[in-house]
């Protein structure tokens, strides 16, 4: 009773808007309601009519089409609960939506100003788009002269890598952040990873990490367990490259699947009580398994129907411009 009443005093003695001694700031409520409907009806539309509109549109058309469909989907998935949320203006809510490629909506529309980029950050954001992009007009050249198709697949796929997810979509994070929006790159220096844990779980595609923790991971963990609710999480990722790779492709099915299970895989061994100790004595080895682990599969995840029926086709208007 004393304490009761002793808070009692604390808060009819506090400024209005202060916080009385010992007690703690209750975030803003989360509006919680059964609408489901409004949060998933309009992905699976979104991405039913990119499957449908396959088979009227070339194969690379249909891989960005698919693509952006699922894109928006996530988006919109993740931005639903907070549609109603004042603490953000309309227009954060629509810059989120339509014009910052992370999923943490949270972060995006609520978080504190981050520190502003430094020139570095530009420096070398703008150079790896600049990369990227000259190494698509290499490869473009390359199908043009019929030096080695796969040749250039592989220069295009690197190239697309630098230019979208190390590029353009960082420097469109750096330029909110230079507005005081916290809006975290999508890649956060993947070659520093030290395990496959690290690179999965913190520095590569965060936004599709944060996706797969929220819908994924965090509910199936307490029936499942953490090691079937991360295998259910990579299961994941596996058939949405399948339906971004191999459905335009029209081959290569389950391929991509395939390379995020070796995944799983790799990171259940990094966690066995013998691998570790063998990391603890020999760091080096841990960082090799990770790259070798990563990089070896790589034709599962980009498969020659992938590169032959997609990314070619998509390099050969390019080729005829440059």
């Amino acid at each position: 009773m004393t304490e009761i009443t002793d808070n009692s005093v604390a808060i009819l003695r506090a400024k209005p808007g202060a916080l009385a001694p010992g007690l703690r700031r209750r975030p803003a409520p989360a509006r919680h309601d059964d609408d489901r409907a409004g949060r998933w009806a309009p992905p699976l539309a979104w991405i039913a009519l990119a499957l449908l509109i396959g088979s009227h549109v070339p194969a690379w058309t249909w891989m960005w089409l698919l693509a952006l469909a699922v894109f928006a989907a996530c988006k919109w998935a993740t931005w639903w609960p907070h549609r109603f949320d004042a603490r953000a203006t309309p227009a954060r809510h629509v810059a989120f939506l339509v014009a910052y490629a992370g999923m943490n909506a949270d972060r995006f529309l609520f978080d504190q100003p981050p520190p502003s980029p430094r020139a570095s950050e530009w420096l070398i954001t703008t150079t790896r788009t600049i990369a990227g992009g000259t190494l698509i007009g290499l490869a473009a050249r390359v199908v043009v002269f019929r030096s080695g198709d796969m040749l250039a697949g592989w220069l295009a796929m690197t190239g697309l890598v630098l230019l979208l997810h190390f590029g353009l979509l960082d420097l469109l994070a750096l330029a909110w952040r230079t507005r005081g929006v916290n809006a975290t790159p999508l890649m956060r220096r993947p070659t520093r990873a030290r395990s496959l844990g690290d690179f999965w779980g913190n520095r590569w595609n965060t936004g599709f990490r944060a996706l797969g923790h929220e819908f994924l991971f965090t509910p199936l963990r307490r029936s499942l367990g953490p090691t079937l609710a991360i295998a259910a999480v990579f299961l994941a990722s596996g058939a949405v490259h399948d339906l971004v790779i191999s459905l335009p492709a029209r081959g290569g099915y389950g391929r991509p699947t395939l390379y995020f299970l070796i995944q799983f895989l790799g990171l259940a061994v990094e966690r066995t009580r013998p691998f570790r100790r063998l990391v603890a004595r020999r760091p080096l080895l841990g960082r090799l398994f990770t790259i070798v682990t990563i990089i070896a599969p790589l034709p599962l995840l980009f498969h020659e129907p992938f590169v032959r029926n997609v990314i070619l086709p998509f390099l050969t208007p390019i080729g005829g411009l440059s």
